[in-house]
Formats: C-alpha cells, sequence, structure tokens
C-alpha cells in the first residue's frame, strides 16, 4: 500500500502527517522503511509537534514562516534551526503571543495593526515598540476589550458602528467616546442586548429588523451545526413596546413563540407557513388549535413534527407516503411507530443532503438509526453491499462495528484518516 497516494481534494492534506504520528505511535517498526523526503516543510512541522524525536531527519529549508511558528510554538527547542527572516508579521504575532523570549529576533516592522492588535492582548509589555497608526478600528477594538489601559493611544474616529456596538458589549466605560450615529438598526439590536441602560441614547428604533428582534441560525461548522442566536426580544423583552411587530415574518413568528410564547397575542397568524406552524407546534403544542391546514403538512414535514410531537400522529393519514429518508429521521426518536414502516429496504446508510443539519454520516439514515436505536441493527442486511467510503464514515462515529468490517475495502485515505482519529485501528492492518 502506498501511503502517499491522495485524493487530490485538500481536505484529506492535514491527515497526512498527523496519520503517520498515530500510526507509528502503534506500528513503530515501520518508521525505518518510510521515504522521509517526501515531506512538506507543512507535514514536517505536524510531525516535529508532536514527535520531535525525528527532528533529526527533517530537511529543516522545506519549512516556510507559518511553519516555522507553528512548529516553535510548541516545540522552542528547534529556534536555533529557524531563518527568522521567513516569519511576516503574522508568524510573529502568533509566535510572541506564547514564546515571547523570541523578541530580539523580531523585525517589528513587519507587523500590521491587526498583528498589534492580537500580539498586545496577550503580551502588553511590547507596547513600546508598536506603531499606534496601524490599528484600524476593529484592531482598536479588539484590544481594548483586553487591555483597557491602551485607550490613551486611540483614535476613535477609526470606529465605526460595528466596532462600537463590539466594544461597547464588553467595555462600556468608554461609552462618553462614541459617536451614537454611526451605530445602525442591527448594531443596536446587538448592544442593548448585553447593555440595556444605553436604550435612551438610540434614535433607530425603527430601523431593526425581523431578524434582530427575533434572532436567527448561524452555522458554527459541521461538529457544532446550525446554533441559534437569539434577538433584542428574546433577551431584553422589557423592549417590545418598541417592536414594529409588522416586520416580522413567519419565520420570525415561529421562533419567537417557540421560546416566549407570551407574545402570541401580537402574532399575525396568516404569515406563517406549513413549516412555520410545524417548527412552532414542535416546541409549543398548544397552539394547535390556532392551526386550520394540517392537509398542507407534507410529509417530510410531518416527519419532523411526529419525531417531537408523537401525539399528533392522529392527525396524519399518510404513513404510506413517508419515503425511506423520513422514516429514517422519525424513528430515531419514535421508535414506537417501526410497525408502520414499510421503507426498510428502501433506507441508505446515510443522506447527504435533507430534513435536518446533522452531518450526514450520522445524523440521518441507518448510520443514524444505528446510533440512536441499536435495535435496528437486526432489520439491516446490507453489510456485504458497503464499500471502503461506507466503512469509512460508519467506523469514524462508530467504532463499535469494526468487528464487522471487511478491511480488504478500505483504501489508503480511508485508512489514514480512521486511524488519525481511532490509532487503535492500525491493529487491524495486516499488509502495511
Amino acid at each position: 500500500m502506498d501511503w502517499f497516494c491522495f485524493d487530490k481534494d485538500d481536505r484529506f492534506h492535514h491527515f497526512h502527517s498527523y496519520f503517520f504520528i498515530r500510526l507509528f505511535s502503534v506500528r513503530p517498526e515501520l518508521t525505518e522503511s518510510l521515504d522521509w523526503t517526501r515531506f512538506s516543510g507543512e507535514q514536517w512541522k505536524d510531525i516535529l509537534v508532536h514527535a520531535p524525536q525525528f527532528a533529526g531527519r527533517c530537511d529543516w529549508a522545506k519549512l516556510d514562516g507559518e511553519d516555522w511558528s507553528g512548529l516553535l510554538l510548541a516545540q522552542p527547542q528547534f529556534a536555533d534551526k529557524c531563518d527568522w527572516a521567513k516569519l511576516s508579521g503574522w508568524c510573529w504575532s502568533e509566535l510572541l503571543q506564547k514564546q515571547p523570549q523570541f523578541s530580539d529576533k523580531c523585525d517589528w516592522a513587519k507587523l500590521d495593526g491587526e498583528d498589534w492588535s492580537k500580539l498586545l492582548q496577550k503580551q502588553p509589555q511590547f507596547s513600546d515598540k508598536c506603531d499606534w497608526s496601524k490599528p484600524d478600528g476593529s484592531d482598536w477594538c479588539n484590544l481594548l476589550q483586553k487591555q483597557s489601559q491602551f485607550a490613551d493611544k486611540c483614535d476613535w474616529s477609526e470606529l465605526n458602528g460595528s466596532a462600537w456596538c463590539n466594544l461597547l458589549q464588553v467595555c462600556p466605560q468608554f461609552s462618553d467616546k462614541c459617536d451614537w450615529a454611526k451605530l445602525e438598526g442591527a448594531d443596536w439590536a446587538k448592544l442593548l442586548k448585553a447593555q440595556p441602560q444605553f436604550a435612551d441614547k438610540c434614535g433607530k428604533w425603527g430601523e431593526i429588523d425581523g431578524l434582530n428582534w427575533v434572532g436567527e441560525w448561524d452555522w458554527k461548522g459541521k461538529d457544532a451545526g446550525f446554533v441559534f442566536n437569539p434577538g433584542l426580544l428574546q433577551i431584553q423583552p422589557q423592549f417590545a413596546e418598541r417592536c414594529d411587530w409588522s416586520k416580522l415574518a413567519g419565520t420570525d413568528w415561529a421562533e419567537l413563540l417557540r421560546k416566549q410564547p407570551q407574545f402570541a397575542n401580537k402574532c399575525d397568524w396568516s404569515k406563517l407557513t406549513a413549516k412555520d406552524w410545524s417548527k412552532l407546534l414542535r416546541a409549543q403544542p398548544q397552539f394547535a388549535d390556532k392551526f386550520h391546514r394540517w392537509n398542507k403538512l407534507d410529509v417530510d414535514t410531518w416527519a419532523l413534527l411526529l419525531s417531537e410531537q408523537p401525539k399528533f400522529a392522529e392527525k396524519f393519514r399518510q404513513w404510506n407516503e413517508l419515503d425511506a429518508q423520513a422514516w429514517s429521521i422519525l424513528l430515531q426518536t419514535q421508535p414506537q411507530f417501526a410497525e408502520k414502516c414499510n421503507k426498510w429496504n428502501e433506507m441508505e446508510l446515510f443522506y447527504e443532503t435533507g430534513l435536518t443539519t446533522s452531518w450526514t454520516s450520522s445524523g440521518n439514515g441507518w448510520f443514524g438509526l444505528f446510533r440512536t436505536q441499536p435495535e435496528f441493527v437486526v432489520r439491516f442486511d446490507k453489510w456485504d453491499e458497503m464499500d471502503g467510503w461506507d466503512w469509512y464514515y460508519l467506523l469514524m462515529k462508530q467504532p463499535q462495528f469494526a468487528n464487522r468490517c471487511d478491511w480488504s475495502k478500505l483504501g489508503s485515505d480511508c485508512w489514514k484518516q480512521l486511524i488519525a482519529k481511532h490509532p487503535d485501528m492500525a491493529t487491524y492492518l495486516t499488509n502495511p
């Protein structure tokens, strides 16, 4: 097997060196047969951060400034090998935050405003080296939140509305410096959530839209998924009298009433779509008497509703129309409906798109059922049909199925990533 065979997609690049680190911890004898010249500077950085004992094999010339910064943060003993001229301002800022002893090597002129802001937040003793004309409004905001003693150096005119909003949330003592006219409606909604005492300064209530009154979902990466960022009413409901309720769309109303049903008397129920109703009723089923369009809910929306409020099953007449994906989602939380399912044979291992925001390899399909309802494993008869990548997606999240795996199906990319996540799986390698 050629461990240097990579998928062209860059997402596999970073698994390369970590794979070797994990593999060698389990199979150290493999180090002797490796062609070390094939590693890039970035890969050497990753290896030496975790396994400095291989330094004698490193071609130091391959490391660029970012590689050196990352390596010296973790392994400062290699400083005598470093070509300091390769480090950019960003590299110096990152390095000196944790390893200030290298300051005598620094070319301070390379640091820009953002570099200085980040460095001085952690190492304020370098302020005498700073060119204070470099930080912009955002840089000043970030710096003063952590090191307010530098306020006398600040050019307050550099701060725009967003910067003022972010600064005053943490440092309200600077309000006397603020040009309130710079703040827009969205800035005010964000600021008043944290510092409601500034409400008398706000002259832009009418500019606050529905999303800022109620909140919205923000994507925080595949591990965290979508996270709800609450709006002004969710945090400071006393400002309800300032709200122009006509600005709230149906989706806004569904989100607001899920958490604050006391505002139901302000709601224009006609704005809510069938999907809005499904979202609302999953959290607040008491509003069901306001909903008279049950026949407008499609089967996917029904699946999501029943997954949280099974009591509405008496209103559902379309069991045979639920597709395999919808069943996989519903049965994860409501296994009592299994006897109604007629799509077991059509269910896929996982779905790349669909009704939930969970990571596809564990959010729905058979893989989701394995995780939440392991009793359904006995209904699965497609083990022999799974290819190497199917096994990879399953075992990354659910390594307990390793004893069922046909390891001969896994290619080098699958192995590299599996061992990086689960080093013990290296014991299944028979012909490395």
